[in-house]
């Protein structure tokens, strides 16, 4: 039985494409609606916007908050 995600927009991956930003982004998704027409962004659904301060790792904006554990925001 296939997973289901916890994220459609992203596929659980935290990355979408900046250009259409509630699908997938193809460099790192294997989903069928995953689209490369722009850059990789952080997914607007369950990621944290790019910290701007310099305090904080860009790597918690580009991980999903269900998938976080470890990784500070």
């Amino acid at each position: 039985m296939p997973s289901v995600s916890m994220c459609s927009g992203c596929d659980d991956t935290g990355h979408v494409c900046e250009n259409h930003p509630t699908r997938p982004w193809d460099g790192i998704s294997d989903a069928d609606n995953a689209c490369g027409c722009g850059a990789g962004m952080p997914c607007p659904e369950c990621c944290d916007p790019v910290p701007e301060d310099g305090t904080h790792s860009i790597l918690a904006a580009f991980t999903p908050r269900h998938l976080r554990g470890s990784v500070e925001p």
